[in-house]
Formats: structure tokens, C-alpha cells, sequence
């Protein structure tokens, strides 16, 4: 009896987690401040378990930390994530939530302009 039920038990468990990752892999996922990505493109010499960064490059713009595990050549991310700056403008999205910024430029007389000073 103990076996059946562990049989059904594992069943049950691989059919939500079809039903729950089918169609995600390699899409940054999230719910409130938890996130996780699935991945096929694991590298085999990597770590088994590692903490990992994760951003999602496009809106609502999302950055988080967290644990990352392998199983062969697939890999199961999962952490905390917070909400970046809520804009539609892509280059100033990006660049936030990586955390970089506009850097200056050069004219051609060979003037510097801050790019903060930018109109």
C-alpha cells in the first residue's frame, strides 16, 4: 500500500510540474517577489549548486538574486526579485535595471559633454 501511494504521490508531482513549467523554459517568471527561470543551456562543467543574478531585460523590469541548480544540461533558478524603474522608454529601462549609466561623448571639435548635462 505504502509503494502505491508513493507511485501515485510521484505521478501527481511530475504532472503539476508539467502543467506548472510547460512552455517557461528560458522566461524570466515571477509572482510578487519570488522569481524563477528554467534553462536547456547549462553547461556541464558548471557548479551543481550556485547563487545566481537574473534580469529580465524588458517591462516590468526585474532584477533578482538567488540560487541556481543543475541537472545536466538544464538549470532551475529561483530567488527573490525587485521591481525596477517603470518606464517604456527601452534604453532607460535597460540601463537601470543593469545599473549603468549614459555616458558622455565627444563632439567632433573635441569638446566633452556629461550626458546628464544632455538636453
Amino acid at each position: 500500500m505504502f509503494t502505491v501511494v508513493m507511485l501515485f504521490l510521484a505521478l501527481y508531482s511530475a504532472m503539476l510540474s508539467y502543467m506548472l513549467f510547460r512552455g517557461t523554459m528560458n522566461v524570466f517568471q515571477y509572482f510578487g517577489p519570488v522569481y524563477w527561470v528554467t534553462r536547456d543551456n547549462g553547461k556541464l562543467g558548471t557548479k551543481y549548486v550556485s547563487f545566481a543574478k537574473a534580469w529580465q531585460l524588458g517591462p516590468p523590469w526585474k532584477a533578482g538574486r538567488g540560487i541556481q541548480i543543475r541537472v545536466g544540461t538544464h538549470t532551475f533558478q529561483f530567488g527573490l526579485c525587485k521591481n525596477g524603474v517603470q518606464t517604456d522608454d527601452e534604453f532607460t529601462g535597460v540601463m537601470n535595471i543593469l545599473e549603468g549609466r549614459d555616458l558622455g561623448y565627444y563632439d567632433e571639435s573635441g569638446v566633452y559633454h556629461d550626458a546628464a548635462k544632455r538636453g
